[in-house]
Formats: structure tokens, sequence, C-alpha cells
């Protein structure tokens, strides 16, 4: 287990507690009241590395977690029924995941990625990372996770809040979300093309959204570096991350 991760998915499992704890939610009977909120979002994206305590929650009788492992893993009930029969109560679902589980854990091995550390001072490796998301418990996460692996994180929840960082200094990575209200992703794009900062920034957009191929090209023309659908695992981030500081190493080595 990534010590790391289960620090952060221990801390929002505790901000999830406090949520759903709130008279409105407690009265609700809206299954989403209780999985569509930012703690629980968080827990998911922590991804594969945290299944062994998502399925101790069912254990333990949490049975609305049965739904976070759904969601990490992209499977359905269906898919998970010996039978191919899917259960009513949620007891049944939880027992169905736990021998899912019991059946299936030492063939899941997440990939656990750390930074690597640097072979000689001549190379630079990724340290400035700008994170640019309006929900607040998705950077506070990412930040917490990033900050641990040694990477010194900004954030900014809005769009304009970006563009006044990245005027002040260059990012080694920038992450940004598409679909922000009032300055969306584009509008910070279109703003860095205008006052031409897009050429020093390595830009990653994160999207819940469907792009079209055409758009995805254009987006690319403009200076974007690639696309992470949400919803993602943290390790996706690093991944990225080490992706840049790859084609980095190489461009330098290519130009000496």
């Amino acid at each position: 287990m990534n010590k790391d991760k289960e620090k952060i998915f221990e801390h929002y499992f505790r901000e999830w507690l406090k949520l759903i704890q709130k008279p409105e939610i407690m009265t609700s009977s809206n299954t989403s009241d209780y999985l569509d909120n930012e703690p629980y979002k968080a827990i998911v994206q922590l991804g594969i590395p945290i299944l062994p305590l998502i399925m101790e929650k069912i254990r333990q009788g949490f049975f609305l977690f049965n739904e976070a492992a759904s969601r990490i893993m992209n499977l359905k009930l269906m898919d998970i029924s010996p039978k191919g029969i899917v259960p009513i109560s949620e007891q049944e679902v939880s027992r169905l995941w736990l021998n899912w589980w019991q059946v299936n854990r030492d063939k899941i091995k997440p990939k656990l990625i750390t930074p690597r550390p640097l072979k000689t001072k001549s190379i630079k490796q990724i340290q400035r990372i700008l994170l640019i998301d309006d929900s607040k418990t998705v950077t506070e996460m990412l930040t917490e996770y990033l900050t641990m692996l040694g990477y010194d994180c900004t954030t900014a929840n809005n769009g304009r809040e970006g563009i006044k960082l990245l005027k002040q200094k260059p990012y080694d990575v920038v992450f940004l979300d598409l679909a922000m209200p009032k300055f969306s992703g584009l509008d910070v794009l279109e703003s860095l093309k205008k006052k031409e900062l897009m050429k020093k920034q390595k830009i990653i957009l994160l999207t819940a959204l469907t792009i079209a191929d055409e758009e995805v090209s254009e987006l690319r023309k403009t200076g974007v570096h690639s696309f992470l659908r949400k919803p993602f695992d943290v390790d996706m981030i690093v991944e990225k991350i080490e992706q840049i500081t790859t084609e980095n190493e190489a461009v330098r080595n290519y130009e000496k």
C-alpha cells in the first residue's frame, strides 16, 4: 500500500463522513447526495492502489463504497457476478464485491509511481506545477499527493487567477480544467495565446467532456500538450509529468 495515498484516503474519508452526517443529507433518499460530492470523488480519483482500503470499508458495512469500487475498476455488477445475476440488496452487492476481491486481489498490481531522481546536475527535473481547477477538493488532493512526491505545486481555483499566476512566472507543467464556470479553460488558452505565453507552457487539459478529433487537432496547434479525461487516477497525473520529463531530457540530449 502506498502510505501517502493511505493518508490522503483517510483524510477524505473523514471529510465524507462529516458531510453525510449533515441533517439535510441524512434525511435525503437520493443516493447521489452521498456519492456525487467532492470528498467521495477525491477518494475515487486515488484509484486502484486504495482498493484494499475500499474493500475494508465495504467489509465494515459502508455499502456506499460498492460504487467507489465500481467506478475505480470501471466494472458493473453484471461484470463481477459469476452467474450474471445482479443482486438486489446492498448486503448482497457488498458480498459480491468482497468475493470478487478475494479472487482477483493478487491479479491487480497497481503501478505506484515516484519521481525519478536527478542523474546529474545538468538534468533539470520538473519541479513547478500549476493546477487550475474550480474544484478545491481536486486541487487540494492533487497538491497534497504531488507535494509528498517532492513537487512544488501552486493552485488556482478559477481561470482568471490561473492567468495571473502564469503572467508572473513560468511553470514546468500546467494542468488546466476545461469546463470551469465564468472563465473556462478555453478562455485561459485564448488569453495565453493573445499574451504570447502559450509556447512557454506545457499545458495538459483536464476534461469530462467528449472532444471531437477536429477540436483536439486545433487545440494541439495552439500548443496544448495533451489531455486527461475525468475522472482520472492521480497516478495518471504523475505519468504525464514523467512523460514531459522524458521528452525534455530527449530534447536536451538531441541539442547537445
